[in-house]
């Protein structure tokens, strides 16, 4: 379960698939996305299209609706 999530995770920040993204967070119900120093590292959330609610020199969270 948790190699499960760790996968889909990676494939959230790694992928710019807008469909994919979106499937994840309605399955999930997810409301607000971390987007710290390990996340960017992964991959880049521009132009995803979430509102930016937070932001400091290290992390942004995102809020998906």
């Amino acid at each position: 379960e948790f190699n499960k999530k760790k996968e889909m995770a990676y494939r959230f920040y790694s992928q710019e698939n807008e469909v994919f993204r979106k499937t994840l967070i309605n399955e999930y119900n997810i409301s607000f996305v971390y987007y710290g120093s390990e996340e960017q590292k992964i991959g880049n959330l521009s132009g995803s299209g979430f509102e930016k609610v937070f932001e400091n020199t290290k992390t942004r969270i995102f809020k998906t609706r």
